[in-house]
């Protein structure tokens, strides 16, 4: 017999105690994301986080929801992200995924949001028949280094093969690259940066006038929680609970920085949060003042251990100056299944690419 359990905000902590999540081949959500959950300022104790799909009393299906609030034209409404689905393998082609989509729907008061899908997911969407487009971020993403080790030999046994040797070919070509780090020009010498864990009363102030004009509204309490509690973890190989979660948990190089920007007179400019995963670098928040400060902040924050540098914000990348091995143009989609409630005032908002659980993964 098909179940489906709900687990709530108030029930979260106790899930992660219980004999199932401890024993289970397979978990739905990691310690980390759960208690990040938990403490998420726009999440309530009765919100919905995770619907598992059981066929007696094996999981074999679940789906996790991230609680957020958004502008609309009937004022501020609560609304959740589709943030992680599974299905064993055993039990694909039978419609789970379509099942748990349904019932998140209905338990959301039809207000669910999705962004960062595949077309495969894409076609589900579309199936159900509810989600519309809500709108685009136009980015660009930033080849900076070789990495033909890591992407030719996925491609054909042939490649496969070549690995050792593509090896030795990206450490030249990277040596002959990082040459370049000997005469970058520092224009951060001309400003004053520094790494911020605990949001004073100064910055509060900044990010406070850099809020209006956002579809999804944002505090100061809410960027403090991400800077405090980011879902992965640094580390080499897998640990007991990586090899039971099906998305990432632990990564070997990882980053996750928050840094104000400030000018020679000591004015706070910019507030930045970035996030470096083996070697793939994205800033999911920046509120500033002026596109150049940060744009020269990422520029001399991308260093050797930077391979790849996505964003999303149009003014910063226009006044970027790293060019890259390789530029491509890329789109992130945004769906919502109550589209009617967003008019054109609303839809004039403001998108970051933090939006949804995408910032933290």
């Amino acid at each position: 017999m098909t179940e489906i359990r709900m687990i709530h905000k108030k029930e979260m902590k106790e899930f992660l105690e219980s004999d199932f999540f401890k024993q289970s081949p397979v978990i739905p959500i990691s310690t980390r994301r759960a208690m990040a959950q938990v403490d998420n300022p726009n999440a309530e104790e009765e919100d919905t986080m995770l619907y598992l799909v059981f066929e007696g009393e094996q999981m074999v299906a679940y789906l996790g929801t991230f609680p957020d609030k958004v502008q609309t034209a009937k004022g501020l409404q609560k609304c959740a992200w589709l943030s992680c689905i599974w299905v064993h393998s055993s039990q694909r082609g039978k419609g789970l995924a379509k099942t748990l989509v349904e019932t998140a729907l209905r338990n959301w008061n039809q207000r669910i949001l999705i962004t960062e899908f595949t077309p495969q997911a894409r076609r589900l969407y579309d199936k159900i028949g509810v989600f519309e487009d809500l709108g685009v971020l136009n980015g660009k993403r930033y080849y900076c280094r070789l990495r033909m080790q890591d992407i030719l030999p996925p491609k054909s046994a042939f490649w496969s093969k070549q690995k050792p040797a593509l090896k030795i070919v990206d450490a030249l070509g990277n040596a002959i690259l990082d040459l370049r780090f000997l005469f970058k020009s520092k224009r951060l010498r001309q400003q004053q940066f520094k790494e911020v864990r605990q949001i004073n009363a100064d910055l509060a102030s900044f990010i406070q006038g850099q809020l209006s004009d956002y579809l999804f509204p944002r505090s100061v309490n809410y960027f403090q929680w991400m800077i405090s509690q980011p879902w992965l973890e640094e580390g080499k190989g897998e640990n007991e609970e990586s090899r039971r979660y099906h998305f990432t948990l632990r990564v070997e190089d990882f980053k996750w920085q928050a840094f104000q920007l400030c000018n020679q007179q000591g004015e706070i400019q910019a507030f930045v949060l970035c996030c470096r995963r083996d070697g793939f670098l994205k800033v999911p928040v920046a509120l500033y003042k002026d596109a150049t400060v940060v744009a020269d902040f990422i520029h001399d924050f991308c260093d050797r251990k930077t391979h790849t540098l996505t964003l999303y914000d149009e003014d910063i990348i226009e006044h970027l100056r790293l060019k890259g091995l390789y530029v491509k143009s890329f789109k992130r989609e945004y769906l919502s299944s109550f589209e009617s409630d967003f008019d054109k005032a609303t839809k004039r908002l403001k998108l970051q690419s933090s939006e949804g659980d995408s910032a933290f993964t």
